[in-house]
């Protein structure tokens, strides 16, 4: 099902891991949570689980991409990995 033309963002439990280690609560988010410098500045499992679970919390409920309050992300698909 496509999620721009049948929405199913209210249901969505996905998150990426981008080419550049950052995490993504979705492919329109516009914020995203840096899990490469904290594994590389030598986080515990404990840190980096806290680092996923803020971002999972944080995941919003929808893109609005359909909607006047959508802002493109400044990274597009191909320069996240995607």
């Amino acid at each position: 099902m496509a999620s721009v033309t049948r929405p199913f963002c209210g249901s969505c439990d996905r998150i990426g891991l981008t080419a550049d280690g950052q995490i993504r609560t979705c492919l329109f988010a516009l914020r995203e949570y840096d899990v490469r410098t904290a594994l590389r500045s030598g986080a515990s499992d404990e840190d980096v689980a806290r680092l996923v679970a803020a971002a999972v919390w944080r995941k919003q409920p929808g893109h609005l991409i359909n909607s006047p309050f959508f802002h493109q992300p400044e990274r597009g698909m191909s320069a996240i990995g995607g």
